[in-house]
């Protein structure tokens, strides 16, 4: 049984690896490192929001664009005398 269970966890790390390497290399060059890596990003942000309770900062950063496309950004442009 313990057997089994280490070769799945190898497999599974193989997949993670592959996985990787395969986003990389189909990623545009300037880009490669940001999209081998987003996936764990993302996902280690969303641990993170579930232990603490606090929202990431691609849902602030969501809410925020939200807010300017609502018309939120109209103070902004009161001090700029627009």
């Amino acid at each position: 049984m313990e057997l089994l269970i280490g070769w799945l966890a190898v497999a599974f790390a193989l997949a993670l690896v592959v996985g990787t390497i395969a986003r990389a290399v189909r990623a545009p060059k300037g880009g490669r490192l940001r999209a081998a890596f987003s996936p764990y990003v993302g996902a280690l942000e969303k641990h993170q929001e579930l232990h603490t309770g606090q929202r990431g900062v691609q849902d602030t950063m969501l809410e925020a664009v939200q807010e300017q496309e609502q018309g939120g950004g109209h103070e902004r442009d009161a001090a700029d005398g627009r």
